[in-house]
C-alpha cells in the first residue's frame, strides 16, 4: 500500500513537471520530480518492495515522455539499485548522505539521458530516392 502511494506521488509529480514546469521555467532549470521520488526508495524502501515502485514509476515516465521507451525505465532502475547499495555501505542517521546521494545521481542521471537521446542517429531525408520501395 505504501508503494503504491509513493507511484502517485511520482505520477503527480510528473504531471505537475508536465503540465506547470513547462510553462514556468527552462529546460536546464527543470527537475525531474519522478526521480527523486526513485532515490527516495532506494534510499528507505527494501529491495524487493521498491523495485515494483519504481518499475510502475518508470513506466509511467516513458508514457509521459518523447524518449524512446524503456530509456526512464532503464535509468530509474540503475539508480535505484544505486541508491540501495550504497545506503546498506554509507548511510548514517543525521549525515547529508541522502542529499549527496540526490546530487550525484542526478549528475549522472543527466548525462546518462542526454548522452543515450542524443546519440540516436538522424532521421533519413524522405525526398532521398534511395529510401522509396516497391515492397519487394
Amino acid at each position: 500500500m505504501r508503494i503504491l502511494l509513493h507511484v502517485l506521488i511520482a505520477l503527480g509529480g510528473l504531471l505537475l513537471q508536465g503540465t506547470v514546469m513547462s510553462q514556468i521555467s527552462s529546460d536546464v532549470l527543470k527537475p525531474d520530480l519522478a526521480f527523486l521520488v526513485v532515490v527516495y526508495l532506494g534510499l528507505h524502501v527494501a529491495t524487493g518492495e521498491g523495485t515494483l515502485g519504481v518499475l510502475a514509476i518508470g513506466y509511467l515516465s516513458d508514457v509521459f515522455s518523447v524518449q524512446p521507451d524503456g530509456t526512464f525505465l532503464l535509468l530509474y532502475f540503475g539508480a535505484f539499485y544505486l541508491a540501495a547499495g550504497a545506503s546498506k555501505v554509507f548511510y548514517f542517521r543525521g549525515t547529508g548522505f541522502p542529499a549527496a546521494m540526490v546530487f550525484s545521481l542526478s549528475l549522472a542521471f543527466s548525462v546518462a539521458i542526454s548522452w543515450m537521446t542524443h546519440r540516436a542517429a538522424p532521421l533519413p531525408d524522405a525526398t532521398d530516392p534511395r529510401i522509396f520501395s516497391w515492397g519487394f
